[in-house]
């Protein structure tokens, strides 16, 4: 017969063997452009209650560092230079004198959350730009009725 069903996004992009009129992202337009997990649509934060949620996650990576820089990991490719040792102290890092997680660098925007409990959650991005998230309930383990606070999972 020849009735194509596509499967609903984001499965029909995921799945081999699918039609590749399923897969093609056009054929997604409307359904993606409004999925919360993309982030792009939801709001972002800016004046004064960013400058607090920023000061607030700096306390809570406990970091010193500068408001509006973001405090976490930067992902790198690794080149011949990470494997040689610094002259003096000075140059790039190495894996000689400094500690490295290793991790798959996959293309696309890399997010934090952060979890404020009743004040919201957010995703927080490398640029330190903060998005709201829809409103969430994240039980901790020993307590459902207890919700995870000022927490970077």
């Amino acid at each position: 017969f020849g009735v194509r069903a596509c499967p609903p996004w984001p499965h029909a992009a995921l799945l081999t063997g699918v039609h590749s009129s399923c897969r093609n992202t056009s054929h997604f337009a409307g359904i993606m452009s409004s999925d919360p997990l993309l982030l792009t649509n939801l709001e972002k934060v800016a004046g004064n209650e960013l400058k607090q949620l920023r000061q607030r996650f700096l306390v809570l990576m406990q970091q010193d560092g500068e408001p509006d820089r973001f405090p976490g990991a930067q992902p790198v490719s690794f080149e011949r230079k990470h494997l040689a040792m610094p002259e003096g102290g000075r140059g790039h890092p190495s894996l000689v004198s400094a500690p490295y997680f290793a991790a798959e660098k996959t293309d696309g925007v890399r997010w934090m959350l952060l979890i404020l409990g009743s004040r919201g959650t957010f995703a927080v991005d490398r640029n330190f730009d903060m998005r709201r998230l829809p409103s969430m309930r994240f039980p901790t383990r020993l307590d459902s009725a207890a919700q995870l606070d000022a927490t970077l999972p």
